[in-house]
């Protein structure tokens, strides 16, 4: 069975998700780390299991993901409680790259008029321009710019998650969380079979 932590939540203190992140290792360091074990490096899965066993709030759970390398490139997503808590960690494997964007650095950019109030990952890094074949980030940008910060809920951020392009043939499930709302956690299994659903 799975005993790693893919999705969690502690109930008003932060919830976490894992997200894959394209690189051009494939499974390199994968392969090494099973032919060659050692216990710096972390499966992220565990990483994040023993972090939830350890850490009861925000800030520490974001410094121990922050401080331990994983052994595949992946993004982690935290959201807290308070107000400008919330974060996007990317890792390199072995640490390779780390890069952390925060709330305070979060979306809408360079908008006088609207404070910074979400951030969007999908699987490429934040700070490069997706690819134009798989961008997902834009029409996800521009649908919750439509909707605005006080039109946000449960049932619009679904929307803007399940929504073509967002929702993908590799999207494998999709989670609405919020720690702030005594641990709210509800998780849909998905499969795009329209035609209009991309491949990757």
């Amino acid at each position: 069975g799975f005993i790693g932590l893919h999705t969690g939540i502690k109930p008003n203190e932060y919830s976490l998700s894992i997200d894959t992140r394209f690189d051009n290792n494939y499974d390199k360091y994968l392969n090494e780390y099973f032919n060659n074990p050692n216990d710096e490096d972390q499966l992220i899965v565990m990483a994040t299991r023993v972090g939830f066993e350890m850490y009861d709030n925000y800030d520490d759970m974001v410094k121990y993901m922050r401080d331990t390398p994983m052994v595949c490139p992946a993004y982690v997503i935290m959201g807290g409680v308070k107000e400008y808590e919330g974060v996007v960690m990317t890792y390199g494997p072995n640490m390779t790259l780390f890069n952390e964007w925060d709330m305070k650095n979060g979306l809408p950019r360079n908008n006088t008029n609207i404070e910074p109030y979400y951030l969007v990952q999908t699987n490429y890094d934040n700070w490069e321009p997706p690819p134009v074949w798989d961008d997902r980030r834009m029409p996800a940008e521009l649908c919750i710019l439509e909707i605005g910060q006080k039109g946000m809920g449960y049932y619009s951020m679904y929307n803007v998650l399940n929504g073509i392009p967002n929702r993908n043939r590799l999207t494998t499930f999709t989670a609405l969380m919020s720690a702030a709302d005594n641990g709210y956690l509800k998780a849909w299994k998905q499969y795009c079979d329209v035609k209009e659903c991309i491949p990757w």
